[in-house]
């Protein structure tokens, strides 16, 4: 058996793994890498791909699907797809906004809604003579692990995983034994400080905000991130300050509206109907005259309102990242140097920054317990800048068989 590695080796973003047994090829996830320095890169692609699952809709993942060969079955969740359709009409705006040209059309996107296999988690589906099954990631809504059963070998594919319940989505569930475990391994060396305490530092810095008569601002990912602020700060803040959403957001709030029994937080819906979503700049210039906490996109500053507000925020106000933050990114850029690239100029941000992890994947802790679990003969580490390090602990330590490969690397198993 062979995997290749099309992206996420020993880097975070545009991940996609190609499985292939005696010719047969199967795809796993297609994502783009967005970064202000470099543009988008993409996966690199192989032909003759049977079908491909895909385990989430961030744009990591997703971003790439429908410019895949038409002829490719895809598979993913309700939940994904929904997601999706939202993120790809998203990327053909930003694109022409920018005058790139867009990746694929509305009419790939129409394409992929109507084309795609649906399936629920546990359920199994056959392909080739493949089977197959999404497994919950806790990650965010709909997101998924998939369990394969390809030539004669049990292969688990985590894609995004977090094991412990957030204020919204369940927990990963409990792997299967397999034979080769592909794992994320974002945050292998280091365990997330407790989520409560994270909470409340970052009560203490809206509170604090507030107070000075200043806005509070959350750059989030539309995807997961701004639904979990919403969980957290509403109850606290609706009767003191207005709550506001900008961008890619607004739309995916609707895909959580329509999976409520898959939320954690019962309260969701009316939660969202206390917020106030802006559209347009009128609006946004209005919004910054009084206290008040704005969640927007982009979770790492590369685009969206968000990079609006942060250059036009009275001094009073703060700058709260909560996510992941890719070396090279805006929001890595703002946390270690207090300055934003716009258009090759790097402009300096005089607020403070603070960056308070509520983090959506699983800690060094998750990973250990995750492959103590699966038991997995080989290891495949993915999703990481720094997988290799991570490689060698485990085959010295804890006696694996272990691989880290690089983005465009065949590896025989």
């Amino acid at each position: 058996m062979k995997i290749f590695c099309g992206g996420a080796g020993q880097e975070v973003g545009r991940s996609h793994f190609v499985i292939e047994q005696d010719g047969f090829r199967v795809g796993l996830d297609a994502g783009i890498k967005i970064i202000e320095d470099r543009g988008i890169e993409y996966p690199i692609l192989q032909d003759n791909i049977k079908f491909l699952v895909l385990t989430h809709a961030h744009m990591d993942h997703s971003g790439y699907v429908p410019a895949l060969d038409k002829s490719i079955p895809v598979y993913m969740t309700k939940p994904t797809l929904l997601a999706s359709e939202h993120m790809w009409i998203d990327a053909i705006k930003v694109a022409r906004k920018r005058n790139r040209p867009p990746d694929y059309t509305p009419r790939d996107i129409r394409r992929v809604l109507r084309d795609a296999e649906i399936l629920d988690y546990g359920e199994w589906g056959a392909s080739y003579g493949v089977r197959f099954k999404m497994l919950r990631a806790g990650h965010l809504l709909g997101a998924s692990m998939v369990y394969l059963e390809m030539g004669g070998k049990r292969i688990l594919y985590t894609g995004d995983f977090k094991y412990q319940d957030t204020e919204l989505i369940r927990r990963a569930e409990p792997p299967p034994q397999v034979d080769i475990l592909i794992i994320e391994s974002t945050y292998w060396y280091q365990n997330h400080p407790d989520r409560r305490s994270q909470i409340q530092r970052i009560y203490e810095v809206v509170d604090r905000t507030i107070d000075m008569g200043g806005v509070a601002l959350f750059p989030a990912f539309s995807l997961g991130r701004t639904q979990d602020l919403i969980s957290i700060l509403v109850d606290r803040y609706k009767n003191r300050v207005p709550i506001y959403v900008d961008g890619l957001g607004k739309k995916i709030n609707l895909v959580y509206r329509s999976f409520r029994d898959e939320l954690i937080d019962r309260g969701f819906l009316k939660k969202l109907d206390e917020i106030d979503e802006i559209d347009g700049m009128k609006r946004r210039s209005k919004i910054l005259d009084q206290p008040g906490i704005i969640i927007s996109s982009s979770g790492m500053l590369e685009g969206g309102p968000a990079l609006y507000y942060v250059f036009n925020l009275n001094k009073n106000s703060s700058i709260i990242l909560t996510g992941y933050q890719i070396r090279g990114s805006n929001g890595y850029r703002l946390i270690n140097y207090n300055k934003i690239k716009m258009n090759d100029v790097e402009l300096r941000v005089d607020l403070p920054v603070y960056h308070i992890s509520i983090s959506a994947h699983g800690d060094r802790g998750d990973i250990m317990e995750f492959i103590q679990r699966s038991s997995p003969e080989k290891i495949v580490l993915v999703h990481s800048d720094s997988s290799n390090i991570f490689q060698e602990e485990l085959r010295t330590e804890h006696g694996y068989q272990v691989f880290s490969p690089t983005t465009g690397q065949w590896l025989d198993l």
